[in-house]
């Protein structure tokens, strides 16, 4: 798995890639359906705007539908007799995977996440899929706009911190933690209006994708929900921004 000493393996929960897997009757290994370090794909439409320019290989798609229910990639854990560690974020969080644990009766199982510290000037190695400092990465530069203290009632469009002017701006947003931007960015799009991880979760890879079909856009501004609560959908909005952070 990504490189090491291990093999990972997943079952879909979709009718048509379980479809796939019984007329295959093997494990099937394959590549994410997108350009490496692109932001992943969640329709068809995204597999072959990345794949599909190669006119001497020929691309089929198999279409389940043109919306992911959850829309990020798998929670990758590394199984083992006592521990289970949670190697990449996704759908299961680690207290899910606590709860079924005790659900089914299993003790002395500890339940952890790898937390690295990556910094833009270095790139370790992967120990698991999608874990490099750049990954899910748009064309345009992302920046992650560290949070505004919580007395905060407005943020500056004209501060110096912004990495292009805001008029050249295009922002993605959790929950309204942006919203005074709205008005003065070139284009504007809040991923989780109610703050609802899963809805993020499902609209992340759209919305990044989105930000590629904006003209003019010199920058993308993305907002920071939470780690506690939205661990998943903060990992990839790090990774897209290749972790760059800036003050407003």
């Amino acid at each position: 798995m990504a490189g090491g000493a291990t093999v990972g393996i997943r079952c879909p929960n979709h009718p048509v890639a379980l479809d796939l897997l019984r007329a295959a009757a093997v494990p099937i290994a394959a590549p994410s359906a997108n350009l490496f370090g692109h932001v992943s794909p969640t329709c068809p439409a995204h597999v072959v705007s990345d794949l599909g320019h190669h006119p001497s290989i020929p691309l089929t798609v198999l279409d389940g539908g043109a919306t992911c229910s959850v829309g990020i990639e798998s929670t990758v854990a590394r199984v083992q007799p006592d521990a289970v560690t949670v190697l990449r974020h996704g759908a299961v969080s680690v207290q899910m995977i606590r709860t079924a644990l005790a659900d089914a009766g299993i003790t002395g199982v500890a339940v952890t996440a790898v937390h690295r510290a990556v910094t833009p000037a270095e790139t370790p190695g992967e120990i698991a899929p999608g874990q490099l400092l750049t990954h899910y990465a748009p064309s345009v530069p992302a920046f992650l706009v560290k949070p505004a203290p919580a007395h905060a009632e407005f943020i500056d469009p004209a501060s110096p911190g912004l990495p292009a002017p805001v008029a050249s701006c295009v922002v993605i947003d959790f929950a309204g933690m942006l919203a005074p931007l709205r008005a003065h960015a070139l284009a504007y799009k809040d991923m989780a209006p109610d703050g609802r991880p899963e809805q993020a979760s499902r609209r992340l890879y759209e919305s990044l994708r989105w930000t590629e079909t904006i003209e003019g856009a010199q920058a993308v501004l993305l907002a920071q929900p939470s780690r506690e609560i939205a661990p998943a959908v903060m990992d990839r909005l790090f990774r897209a921004a290749s972790g760059r952070e800036i003050e407003l």
